[in-house]
């Protein structure tokens, strides 16, 4: 079992971005959002002033950055979403990176979506009212991520 982190950041990335910040006690939605590109920076940022310091000292166990993965295929071509879904994980990688030393863990969408499920969501109280579904996305892929590593809850069942 991989070491729990204390908090997920976990970014759906698109023309609207999701981002989510879960602390994994509870597991608790400690923000959520859905964002514009030219945003994301500034969510992000907003986002990491919400890890108490106590735990920002210890950044590599107490935060684990995810992103959703995005393949380049020959259908990419015709996915008018394709370049802000690049440019958002440039974004999210660079900003994490430069300010707490972060690399991503990528997640396939499939993945995340066929385990949590809104229901899922909604069951521990993860869920963001409104938007198109990018912030629930993101949600999705936090959640995912700490049942990686272990994560269990009855109200999941």
């Amino acid at each position: 079992m991989k070491l729990l982190p204390k908090y997920v950041i976990s970014v759906d990335p698109g023309l609207s971005t999701g981002l989510a910040l879960i602390a994994s006690e509870g597991p608790e939605l400690c923000d959520s959002r859905e964002v514009e590109v030219l945003k994301v920076e500034d969510a992000l940022l907003e986002m990491l002033t919400k890890v108490p310091a106590e735990d920002a000292a210890d950044e590599q166990h107490a935060l684990l950055f995810v992103v959703e993965k995005f393949t380049i295929n020959a259908k990419t071509v015709r996915n008018s979403q394709a370049p802000w879904s690049l440019e958002v994980i440039g974004i999210a990688r660079n900003t994490l990176w430069r300010e707490r030393g972060l690399t991503p863990v990528m997640q396939q969408p499939s993945d995340a979506m066929d385990l949590m499920v809104n229901r899922r969501l909604r069951a521990v109280n993860c869920w963001y009212v409104g938007g198109a579904g990018h912030a629930n996305d993101a949600i999705r892929h936090g959640l995912f991520a700490l049942h990686q590593r272990g994560w269990r809850d009855k109200r999941l069942l």
